[in-house]
């Protein structure tokens, strides 16, 4: 579960400009990958137990203390190991904070963006349908032309 996340994070953060983060997540990409030989050395470790029970059961001290000494070996890197991946946790945690703020921020921006988007869209149509409202087509000017003279024409009968 671990590497799986860590996996996410690294690939989620690797995109962001910033160099500083780049170079942090590259690190913590290496020392993640030198973290998972932690169950590779577990099962090792389970292994070597099973070779020194072989080794005493065949009265072999000379090999048996050779296994014994690379099953020191292995429990030193383990205990390593997890000193390390116990220190990562804060870093990680860090940045897993960063990033969603940086989600947040991101969701932020687009929802503004396409408030705005919406604000223009609306304000186009509502320009265009203002520009329809202000056309007058040549036959209306016609017929409104033939009913003022009509009109005057009328109004100067009743006058004369």
């Amino acid at each position: 579960m671990f590497r799986r996340t860590s996996w996410a994070l690294i690939w989620r953060c690797e995109s962001h400009p910033r160099q500083g983060r780049a170079r942090q997540l590259e690190d913590l990409k290496r020392r993640g990958e030198k973290l998972n030989t932690y169950r590779a050395e577990q099962e090792s470790l389970a292994e070597t137990d099973q070779q020194i029970d072989l080794c005493l059961r065949a009265n072999n001290e000379k090999l048996g203390r050779s296994m014994v000494r690379r099953k020191l070996e292995i429990q030193k890197r383990i205990k390593l190991s997890e000193r390390e991946r116990a220190a990562l946790e804060p870093e990680r945690d860090k940045l897993a904070q960063g990033l969603a703020a940086q989600k947040a921020k991101l969701a932020s921006v687009k929802e503004k963006m396409e408030i705005f988007a919406e604000e223009g869209r609306h304000e186009t149509a509502q320009a265009t349908r203002c520009d329809r409202d202000y056309t007058i087509s040549d036959d209306e000017v016609e017929v409104a032309f033939l009913a003022e003279k009509e009109r005057r024409t009328g109004a100067s009968r009743s006058n004369g």
